[in-house]
């Protein structure tokens, strides 16, 4: 039994993967369900934050994880979630779910081309398209754990062989929340990332400003937008969305 987290930009494949996926498990007569964000996303309420809705989503996951497992514990379930989990704090809630419950624990990165992600994107019906400034955000933003299957394309070979490999790895013990360590941070410190995103975002936005005054202006509200956060003890965010409310908080 496992839990499979597929990451990559939007426009990777994921779906196609995760499809591909489920038919090679189900024709070694095991189980399979597919999670998608995308397909949660209508019924989503957006007067809530992003981090809020996702953290909704998350638990619906790990309530239907439980129940499948309690009604069919024999049956070799292997779940399968598909999204952008392009941050390690997206993937982390599950990594520990996974461990808590004892599921095997793996991580796919759909690697693709930047461009070749946006032309498919663009190929998508207009209700369903990323807009491509968030995109090439996401894009920046990747951060791909080192123990993760990399994947070129939702090739059937390579699915196949992962997928053996996962049916035979031994299914873990449940681990106590106590005894459940963090994993040591190989990354800057939070506030020390904050300021980099910060610094990211302001220097695209100065891309577009010729104003020297005004440049300076975006900056001195850089520094207090990173204080203000830092004093209410933010504890995770999401890029895109940091750069919505900086946007808000010049007036921009």
């Amino acid at each position: 039994m496992a839990l499979i987290l597929i990451m990559g930009i939007p426009g990777a494949g994921k779906t196609t993967l995760a499809q591909e996926i489920s038919k090679t498990v189900i024709k070694q007569s095991k189980k399979c369900h597919i999670f998608s964000f995308d397909d949660a996303l209508e019924s989503i309420d957006w007067s809530e934050t992003a981090r809020t809705s996702r953290k909704t989503w998350e638990d619906e996951v790990k309530d239907e994880i439980r129940k499948r497992l309690e009604s069919n514990l024999e049956e070799g379930w292997i779940f399968v979630v598909d999204d952008i989990f392009y941050m390690a704090s997206m993937r982390r809630p599950f990594e520990r779910f996974a461990r808590r419950i004892g599921l095997g624990f793996f991580v796919v990165f759909l690697k693709t081309e930047l461009e070749e992600a946006l032309k498919r994107n663009f190929r998508r019906d207009k209700k369903n398209q990323i807009p491509e400034e968030m995109i090439r955000n996401i894009n920046i933003r990747l951060e791909i754990p080192p123990e993760a299957q990399i994947f070129q394309d939702p090739a059937l070979t390579k699915t196949e062989y992962f997928i053996q490999k996962v049916l035979a790895t031994p299914r873990p013990p449940p681990m106590p929340e106590t005894e459940i360590e963090e994993r040591p941070e190989s990354v800057p410190s939070k506030w020390s990332q904050l300021d980099s995103d910060l610094r990211k975002i302001v220097s695209k936005m100065m891309e577009k400003e010729t104003n020297r005054r005004k440049a300076k202006l975006i900056n001195d509200k850089r520094r207090k937008f990173f204080e203000q956060l830092k004093a209410e003890n933010i504890e995770t965010w999401d890029f895109i969305e940091l750069d919505r409310k900086f946007c808000a908080f010049c007036n921009c």
